[in-house]
């Protein structure tokens, strides 16, 4: 049976339009998706609400009143054609520092032993171990990434990161057997090749833990000014992640609770055709103003 010619177009209720671009997750696709909806959301268009993008397809919240639905589909239509020569779109890079094998992950997976593959190891020495390394190795390799945020997930500030690297060197583990009825917060948590920061204390899970955040990436409270809109972090941006030690974690943590931490970020514009030509110098030259921060 033949896959339908894509970009694939249909409408979704009264008030969504439908775009599948792709079928398999790759970052081409990812890269194409959210320049088309920074495109559509840049052009104005009367009675367009908002642009959801996703790891293969993309929603635009429209109201009918203020805009026809085939009107719309026309103009999503120009967009993507356009959008298409040209790619680029506006990136932050954020540092995300992470406390590897923390106790309160640690304390969390014990809980539910009979939810994990093996719960005699954690699960960051069971993640290492599948992926044919040391914990420090799975570490140094970890940190050495970037991730790109491709979506939100199922709550507020959730998201979901892919990695920026040949699918040759791509980490990798399964999810729990059965998912956990709660999670930490600020927990830098892996399922398949996706990773993210657990946004909500006790929020249900399956993914395996590998450490934690002194700071949150939601507030409902808005307590840090990174997070003055609730949430930190958003589809388009990416992160690359800081391992760091329990002095260091107890340190940022008091920063946090004093109202005081600042996360390292640099605003960029993200050229795809530059990153294909040579994915680890150029992303290396995106990193140099993490230092200046």
């Amino acid at each position: 049976m033949s896959c339908p010619d894509l970009p694939r177009y249909s409408f979704a209720g009264d008030e969504y339009l439908f775009v599948q671009v792709g079928y398999d997750m790759d970052l081409k696709i990812s890269f194409q998706i959210q320049a088309i909806c920074n495109a559509i959301m840049g052009e104005g268009i009367s009675g367009v609400i908002e642009t959801y993008p996703a790891n293969t397809s993309f929603l635009v919240h429209y109201n009918p009143d203020e805009v026809a639905p085939q009107s719309l589909l026309e103009e999503v239509k120009k967009i993507g054609v356009r959008s298409g020569e040209k790619i680029s779109f506006p990136s932050r890079l954020i540092e995300i520092p992470i406390l590897y094998n923390d106790p309160w992950s640690i304390e969390c997976a014990k809980a539910f032993p009979s939810n994990h593959q093996d719960p005699s190891v954690t699960n960051l020495e069971y993640v290492a171990r599948l992926n044919g390394m040391s914990v420090s190795e799975f570490i140094t390799l970890q940190t050495g990434l970037q991730y790109f945020m491709t979506m939100f997930r199922f709550l507020p500030g959730s998201q979901c990161f892919f990695p920026m690297v040949d699918r040759s060197k791509v980490l990798s583990c399964p999810t729990y057997v059965v998912p956990r009825q709660w999670t930490p917060d600020r927990v830098l948590n892996m399922g398949g090749v996706f990773v993210g920061i657990v946004a909500h204390d006790k929020q249900p899970g399956g993914y395996q833990l590998l450490g934690r955040s002194p700071a949150p990436v939601y507030d409902a409270e808005r307590t840090l000014t990174d997070l003055k809109e609730s949430i930190l972090l958003n589809p388009g941006d990416r992160i690359k992640i800081r391992s760091i030690d329990r002095d260091e974690y107890d340190t940022l943590r008091t920063s946090v609770e004093a109202g005081k931490y600042r996360y390292k970020i640099i605003k960029q514009t993200f050229e795809p055709p530059k990153y294909f030509e040579d994915p680890k110098h150029y992303l290396e030259s995106m990193e140099e103003g993490l230092r200046d921060v």
